[in-house]
């Protein structure tokens, strides 16, 4: 064997100067080059590639990812600019970004799978984890959800209620899981056609892998009430009506024809919570919250333990694999306010805003370099009610005065 082809077998590449030499070797002055020699093949296959191909597996594990590390608060300036995202009448969201040491771009991507180094020139790639993107997607997600629920629903509005729907077989399609969703707020909507009904519907695994459904539902009515009964109607005994039949399986057997939802049970309850968004948002990021510290035995390890809260949170974070790529969470009725956000001066929004609810702060590290740094501020306005009294009292005409003619 000769040692092109020892060199081609132990190294397999796989690179572009390789077919440009090969083709070069049947095909002279193709690319523009002159006909290899065989001592030019040789010297080529052992040397170049050799050095390409351990080149290339140095890289490959340099998998390195931008660090977020927690920092104290900085002070922000009354005339800074930040981005203000309005959150229904009561709450609104501010994101500060300053420069770190770095300036200017630190990396130039290259492709989907690598990026240089501006630098050093060094290339490397990006992280393919995906339970680690999918977590970060989901934390996006649900910051996005906090500002949509807030803008939309409030606790105990009489027009606004929250839905769970589940289902009796093991659903873990999610294209069949938003077809069933779909047949089901038509089948709501015809049934309740009296109202204009507007939904924010939120996809969730269960510890099993069956997905299920939780809906935020508001009327343009006044007042709205769907009763579980309703939604899902069970197949009774005729002579003991109040006495579910049941399957081969030892499941109740649905009436399809009467369910609205006719693949499992349903709850139906008012909005809980001062502030709503935040109240559920609160219980779906305990995915994240329980994928920190969570492996495949954490489950078992927990159960029967003490802290049954802490237990539900590593059960719910090993339910992060279990997303598929490109999944969309969740979808919003065309009349669901989305939040918009805009660029104002911080001073602007702390004299509109009574109190700060939250603040967190975090650098982006690249090495000991810091990329950026963000500062997140939550607000609310406690004192709406009585600003909104003055206002009508300072607004309304002064009374006549009985001694002028």
């Amino acid at each position: 064997m000769s040692n092109t082809t020892t060199a081609l077998t132990k190294n397999q590449p796989t690179n572009n100067d390789i077919i440009i030499a090969m083709d070069s070797i049947m095909q002279p002055n193709t690319y523009g080059i002159d006909a290899m020699s065989s001592a030019d093949i040789d010297e080529f296959f052992s040397t170049s590639l050799q050095d390409f191909n351990i080149k290339i597996q140095s890289q490959k594990k340099k998998t390195t990812r931008k660090k977020v590390v927690e920092r104290k608060p900085i002070d922000i300036k009354p005339w800074d600019d930040v981005q203000f995202t309005r959150q229904g009448d009561i709450y609104g969201e501010l994101l500060y970004m300053s420069r770190g040491v770095s300036h200017g771009a630190t990396i130039r991507r290259l492709d989907a799978d690598r990026y240089q180094v501006v630098k050093t020139g060094e290339i490397r790639y990006f992280n393919s984890d995906h339970q680690v993107k999918v977590k970060d997607n989901l934390m996006k997600t649900f910051r996005e959800l906090v500002g949509i629920l807030r803008s939309n629903f409030k606790a105990g509005e009489k027009n606004q209620v929250f839905l769970t729907l589940t289902f009796q077989d093991n659903i873990t399609d999610p294209e069949e899981l938003y077809y069933c969703y779909d047949l089901f707020i038509k089948n709501l909507r015809y049934a309740y056609k009296d109202h204009k009904l507007d939904y924010v519907a939120i996809a969730e695994p269960q510890a099993r892998g069956a997905w299920h459904m939780h809906v935020f539902l508001k009327s343009d009515k006044d007042y709205l009430y769907i009763s579980n009964r309703k939604l899902t109607v069970y197949v009774t005994d005729p002579d003991n009506p109040k006495k579910r039949l049941k399957d081969d399986k030892g499941r109740d057997i649905i009436d399809y024809k009467k369910s609205i939802w006719p693949h499992g049970s349903t709850t139906s309850e008012r909005l809980k919570g001062d502030d709503a968004g935040q109240y559920y948002i609160s219980y779906f990021t305990s995915i994240i919250v329980g994928a920190e510290n969570c492996d495949e035995h954490a489950i078992v390890k927990q159960k029967g333990q003490k802290g049954l809260k802490q237990s539900k949170r590593v059960e719910k974070g090993a339910r992060i694999p279990m997303y598929p790529k490109f999944f969309k969470l969740f979808r919003c009725s065309r009349g669901i306010i989305r939040p918009e956000k805009e660029v104002v001066k911080y001073e602007d929004v702390t004299s509109e805003y009574d109190k700060k609810t939250k603040t967190r702060t975090i650098d982006i590290m690249d090495g000991d370099n810091v990329l950026n740094t963000m500062q997140f501020e939550s607000f609310k306005k406690i004192n709406k009610n009585k600003k909104d009294e003055e206002n009508e009292k300072t607004d309304k005409p002064s009374p006549p005065n009985p001694d002028i003619t």
